[in-house]
């Protein structure tokens, strides 16, 4: 005997919610669930999935109050940038919407590149599904700057992202997730 149409719309309801959870919780899931790669696949190597792994732990010690310093260093075109410059940004404001976030590379173009695409992860409707009450302030979304607000009351959360070249001037900047990607 099947399910009634009630039934399969609750179970389907029920999966969303599950691949949803997932997402959160998961830097792997994450990626996944918000993939917007010009409509090339999603592929997790075995690299990808330990890389994440240890970002999830890092995310569990940071809400039991404990700093953690990775340094992950894998060979040229790895998607190291992806896991990393791309998608973590979004990832940890929605999970820590009041945090900051400093975004460097060796040159501010690139940084731009990799904070613009983070930002666009952030206003898709994927992130959406995820973190249905975080957005992004009309006046302070450049690629390279943006903060976040709660939508529901339109304050800001203190949440920001900043991006910049090493040689652009960030001294005297900082975050509670501080990225480093192509320093040379």
């Amino acid at each position: 005997m099947g399910l009634s149409r009630s039934e399969e719309i609750q179970y389907l309801k029920l999966l969303k919610e599950e691949e949803r959870s997932q997402a959160r919780s998961s830097h792997l899931g994450f990626m996944e669930y918000t993939w917007m790669k010009n409509n090339e696949p999603f592929i997790a190597g075995f690299h990808t999935k330990k890389i994440c792994k240890r970002i999830d732990k890092a995310f569990e010690d940071f809400r039991n109050g404990k700093s953690t310093y990775l340094k992950i260093s894998i060979h040229h075109r790895s998607g190291k940038s992806d896991i990393l410059s791309r998608y973590l940004p979004p990832h940890f404001l929605g999970e820590f919407p009041e945090c900051e976030v400093l975004s460097t590379t060796y040159k501010a173009e690139l940084t731009a590149k990799f904070t613009g695409f983070a930002r666009n992860i952030f206003r898709s409707k994927k992130f959406e599904d995820l973190y249905p009450n975080l957005g992004l302030s009309k006046e302070s979304n450049a690629k390279s700057y943006w903060e976040i607000i709660n939508k529901e009351t339109g304050e800001l959360t203190q949440g920001k992202l900043f991006g910049s070249g090493l040689r652009s001037g960030i001294t005297g900047s900082g975050g509670h997730l501080v990225l480093i990607d192509d320093p040379i």
